[in-house]
């Protein structure tokens, strides 16, 4: 078992170029899995920052949005598009 998992490190440094000496190979292998991890943590934070600006700038009310409300005393913090919607919608179908 342990000799498959030094040879398994030994594939890991070479295909990364480094040495495979007795005394660097864990510290080289170590190396590249921290670094593999940063990079997969980096990419799924740029994913979901990417997600969530992409989800926040659809999901915005205009400015035209936001004045009539405020006008009319309806307007919220964090109000979604949807949420004006419904209020500008409720009021067009008040008879007067």
């Amino acid at each position: 078992m342990l000799q498959e998992t030094i040879k398994h490190l030994k594939d890991v440094c070479r295909k990364e170029n480094l040495d495979v000496s007795p005394n660097d190979i864990l510290d080289n292998a170590v190396k590249i899995m921290i670094s593999n991890n940063i990079n997969k943590e980096h990419k799924e934070m740029y994913q979901n920052k990417e997600k969530s600006s992409q989800k926040s700038s659809n999901d915005e009310i205009t400015p035209k949005q936001k004045a009539f409300l405020i006008k009319i005393k309806k307007y919220k913090d964090g109000m979604t598009k949807q949420d004006a919607f419904k209020i500008i919608q409720n009021l067009s179908k008040k008879e007067y």
